[in-house]
């Protein structure tokens, strides 16, 4: 950046960079999102351009503009990119660099690692759910076993995004147990170690095509210097909080491709010239109003994330922006039946992802929300 470059200068220009990339080289494979093999030439792409690089400091080859770097340039990507999918094998990377990589792990790990993922040359993938359990602590059985200098990691770990192309996976493992409670570590464990085989990847039949797959560990060897963070807190220190820094910055790619579903119709309005009915542009101006209030409420959100404020706010941000986002989501596919338009190919590959984004996401959501609420009852009755 050039020298004076204020922060907003260095927003506004990623989000520049992050559009123009996407329209010169992400939104001109149309088959992108019908793809499940990963574009690794584009992924390197991506590297070269700085954009694998945005919440990487500045002094490890990045451009340190941390959480809400990423959340503009998803939302550029997403929305001039129309590829849903490979804007979060993107996030993803982001979001192991800024959280894991930049908090966790020694001055020396950082050192090493971080200048490779803002190039694209490492690729981390994080491994907590496994077969049939998922992520819940309860019922995970991989296990680290203390061995004279090191860890015997035994185990398997599935549903992995960007699983099949990474370099080291971050491996959370039951380290010991205390009055029947499991404690958990973290583990950096590389693809070439000689107790680690990948097995196939998942093809999801959406978010294509982000890689997901899934690791065996069995005879898996590591050294304590290849642990990251505290021992025995991996769960309450990185998987709980990981989860809601991934609600939050998935605000950005899901506002960008609602918009660009928005954008589609516009176009396709003009394309026909037609001329919207009152009903329409009522609905289109209400659209346009709320998008405006979702951006609001994601920088909103990424601020107080980075102020490492309140949990219990920022749980109250995620689940009005999900309310807001399915509300919109809806109102696009009627505005769409009303004007009688033939969607394009990527705004059906869009509406389809954020489909399932949404199912997943209200199912979660709904739980959350019911405990928001009993505890407002609780707290009244006292």
């Amino acid at each position: 950046m050039p020298m004076g470059c204020t922060l907003r200068d260095e927003l506004d220009n990623l989000r520049q960079l992050a559009q123009d990339f996407a329209a010169q080289n992400i939104a001109v494979r149309s088959e992108l999102s019908s793809n499940t093999e990963f574009p690794m030439d584009l992924w390197h792409s991506l590297g070269s351009s700085g954009l694998l690089g945005i919440s990487t400091p500045k002094d490890f080859g990045g451009q340190g503009l941390g959480y809400r770097g990423i959340l503009i340039a998803g939302r550029a990507l997403a929305r001039h990119g129309l590829c849903l999918g490979i804007t979060l094998s993107w996030l993803m990377h982001q979001i192991t660099a800024r959280f894991f990589l930049g908090s966790f792990t020694s001055e020396g790990q950082r050192h090493k690692l971080l200048p490779g993922i803002a190039t694209g040359a490492i690729t981390v993938s994080i491994a907590i759910s496994e077969p049939g359990v998922g992520g819940h602590p309860k019922h995970l059985r991989t296990t680290a076993e203390k061995t004279g200098s090191g860890y015997l990691i035994t185990g398997e770990k599935t549903f992995l995004t960007n699983g099949p192309i990474a370099d080291i996976f971050i491996v959370f493992a039951i380290s010991a147990q205390e009055g029947g409670r499991k404690r958990y570590s973290a583990f950096m464990v590389t693809k070439d170690n000689p107790g680690l085989r990948l097995t196939e990847p998942s093809d999801l039949g959406f978010l294509r095509p982000c890689p997901h797959g899934g690791i065996i560990l069995n005879g898996c060897i590591v050294s304590s210097a290849d642990m990251i963070g505290n021992p025995g807190e991996a769960y309450e220190d990185m998987a709980l909080p990981f989860r809601e820094i991934e609600d939050i910055m998935m605000m950005g790619p899901i506002l960008g491709a609602q918009e660009a579903r928005l954008d589609g119709i516009v176009s396709a309005m003009h394309g026909a010239v037609v001329i919207p009915a009152e009903d329409i542009a009522f609905r289109l101006g209400g659209i346009s109003s709320i998008l405006n209030a979702l951006d609001v409420i994601a920088l909103h959100a990424c601020t107080r994330l980075e102020d490492k404020d309140n949990p219990k706010e920022l749980l109250k941000l995620i689940l009005a922006y999900r309310r807001l986002n399915a509300q919109i989501h809806q109102e696009l596919e009627e505005v769409a039946s009303l004007s009688r338009i033939i969607p394009s190919g990527a705004y059906q590959v869009l509406t389809h992802d954020l489909d399932h984004i949404g199912r997943f996401a209200g199912r979660v959501s709904k739980l959350k929300q019911i405990r928001l609420g009993e505890a407002l009852i609780e707290n009244k009755s006292h």
